[in-house]
């Protein structure tokens, strides 16, 4: 398989898997992740077979972004978003989506009105003020405190104001896409009735296997992969 690493808009450190098709897919990482991780990997490998190309980037703060200027923020991964997607557009005239976790949560804010053939979601986040109303709550913090002291680090996440602020204005209402669905029983962060009344509101294909919301054993990514060969 070939794969190319290069500069996305002379900015953005990116990696094309296979050679520009008629069918690409932009694939968008999760938190704590980066362009070459396992999932992307496994999904290079799968797709390119199939006559896919795959291309995937590094968000900020993340990969070879780990110490850029530019923070992991929604204004900046939605900015990116929408350089990838005018980059991979000059290239192939079919664009489909792989999303892992917050990258799925992004792609869905970015991508709602863009012509994708279909989407690939792993364990995505498709309610994230839920998420961290969840966070607030098991921290005891409530919407005053947040927005007085701005931002609040937790043991495992940060908490930002004017994030929660934006995720409370922008509710995911429109995503008029053929979007496949992986989901772990075992996953805590994304609920499970939460991705029911997504799947019921958006037509989207459900599969929910034993796994938790990071796909990582042996076992787990062995489903993934079953569920790649079936879905591509």
């Amino acid at each position: 398989m070939i794969k190319k690493k290069f500069l996305l808009n002379n900015t953005i450190p990116a990696v094309l898997w296979g050679d520009f098709n008629k069918q690409l897919i932009i694939a968008v990482h999760g938190h704590m992740s980066y362009k070459e991780d396992t999932a992307i990997a496994m999904l290079a490998e799968e797709s390119t077979a199939k006559g896919y190309s795959v291309l995937s980037f590094d968000l900020p703060e993340h990969g070879e972004r780990q110490h850029s200027a530019e923070i992991y923020s929604i204004k900046n991964v939605m900015h990116d978003l929408t350089k990838v997607w005018e980059f991979a557009t000059q290239r192939s005239p079919k664009i489909c989506l792989f999303g892992c976790s917050q990258g799925a949560y992004f792609s869905l804010l970015t991508y709602y009105d863009k012509p994708i053939k279909k989407a690939l979601f792993l364990s995505p986040v498709v309610n994230m003020e839920r998420i961290i109303q969840s966070l607030m709550q098991q921290a005891n913090i409530d919407e005053a405190e947040l927005q007085r002291r701005g931002t609040i680090p937790l043991e495992f996440a940060t908490l930002y104001w004017d994030y929660y602020c934006y995720v409370k204005n922008h509710p995911i209402t429109q995503w008029p896409i053929a979007t496949a669905i992986l989901h772990g029983k075992e996953d805590t962060l994304c609920a499970r009735d939460t991705m029911d009344g997504f799947c019921a509101n958006f037509d989207a294909n459900l599969t929910v296997v034993e796994s938790e919301h990071y796909f990582h054993t042996s076992q787990q990514l062995a489903l993934y992969q079953k569920w790649l060969a079936a879905n591509l």
